[in-house]
């Protein structure tokens, strides 16, 4: 932003969530970043042509947040470039079409097939923090309505990959946690449900008793 008079004003345009920094010299608003098709376009803005955004590349440009520290990209290429003094992190790998969707023309993995790479990862790879991974995946599956079902559905569809084993056992975990969750509610269900019965034949009961008293007042006095 070089009408800025300086870099206290760019973080002070951040500290005010007006400009997001990317590096000391780059910086962009964040009104301009806050759908995917925008976040998209600047993706498109710094990595090479051709390549198709992955990881958590992919993450920021779904969901948002911080900025990644390294570019995670699918290509059969390498680069030495690192624009805006990041790293591209290549991922040489054969995607599946379906597994890619071109967002303002940058080609970026689907959210599923994004969630799913991230539950693949090996839990000490690129020095990542694990809690980071799961919300990230926790985020991306609420925002586009996935279940952890369609992930482990996903991944056994998209034969031997490499973390696969990983990713099966996270959405396995994930899946049994979500039929606890909806057991326990079941339970919760029958048991709210027996006790508006049981408070339903206990008003029965009275207004039944409080009926026969009342016939029993209209009855006329018998005179001797």
């Amino acid at each position: 932003m070089p009408e800025l008079p300086g870099p206290m004003s760019a973080r002070l345009l951040g500290s005010l969530d007006i400009a997001h920094r990317v590096d000391e010299q780059s910086n962009w608003i964040l009104p301009a970043s806050q759908r995917p098709p925008d976040r998209a376009r600047v993706v498109r803005q710094l990595v090479p042509q051709g390549v198709q955004a992955c990881l958590w590349l992919a993450v920021w440009i779904w969901i948002g947040g911080e900025f990644p520290d390294e570019l995670d990209i699918i290509t059969t290429s390498h680069y030495r470039k690192e624009p805006c003094r990041r790293s591209l992190r290549v991922h040489n790998r054969i995607v599946r079409k379906t597994d890619i969707v071109v967002v303002h023309r940058m080609p970026v993995t689907t959210p599923l097939r994004t969630a799913c790479d991230l539950a693949c990862l090996d839990d000490n790879a690129f020095g990542y923090d694990v809690a980071q991974r799961d919300t990230a995946i926790g985020r991306i599956m609420h925002i586009n309505g996935l279940s952890p079902h369609l992930c482990l559905l996903e991944l056994c569809r998209s034969g031997r990959s490499l973390g696969r084993a990983e990713g099966v056992a996270y959405f396995t975990r994930m899946c049994k946690q979500e039929e606890e969750r909806l057991h326990q509610l079941s339970m919760r269900g029958i048991a709210a449900a027996a006790s508006r019965i049981e408070r339903a034949a206990s008003m029965r009961d009275a207004a039944e008793k409080a009926l026969i008293e009342t016939n029993r007042n209209r009855l006329p006095v018998e005179r001797e």
